[in-house]
């Protein structure tokens, strides 16, 4: 079911991100719909934590600190670790596009806000790399 409910939203999200990139969805509702489906996702994410009888998320992590893992061997544990190894990649994008679309700002005035223009070509960039890994 978990399965699924995450293949759902990764359609959904790539059909938002290719509606929005043709300029069929304005950013507005880009970055409110995918807000949306990031939580979704996000969601599902903590009822697969609810079924650990620890929290193993936190001691990978600390062993990553205490230099007890590379990043390789982290990232390849922390996805086993959720069931989602097949996924990761797609994690990744869509945590991406919500770090941007959280950026987002109608008129720019810091360094790290991101304009509508700037905001398309992230999402197209991190779309790509994801489509890249799909292959």
């Amino acid at each position: 079911m978990v399965k699924n409910d995450l293949c759902k939203i990764e359609s959904q999200c790539c059909s938002l991100i290719q509606r929005f990139l043709a300029h069929e969805a304005s950013v507005e509702d880009f970055c409110s719909d995918l807000t949306t489906l990031w939580m979704n996702y996000r969601d599902i994410q903590e009822s697969i934590k609810k079924t650990w009888d620890e929290p193993y998320d936190q001691k990978l992590v600390e062993a990553r600190l205490r230099g007890e893992l590379t990043a390789e061997e982290f990232g390849k544990l922390y996805s086993e670790l959720w069931g989602l190894t097949e996924m990761m990649d797609f994690s990744r994008m869509i945590n991406g596009v919500h770090s941007a679309c959280s950026a987002f700002s109608p008129s720019p005035e810091y360094e790290w806000e991101m304009d509508e223009q700037q905001l398309g070509s992230e999402v197209q960039t991190l779309l790509t790399n994801y489509q890249k890994t799909c292959r």
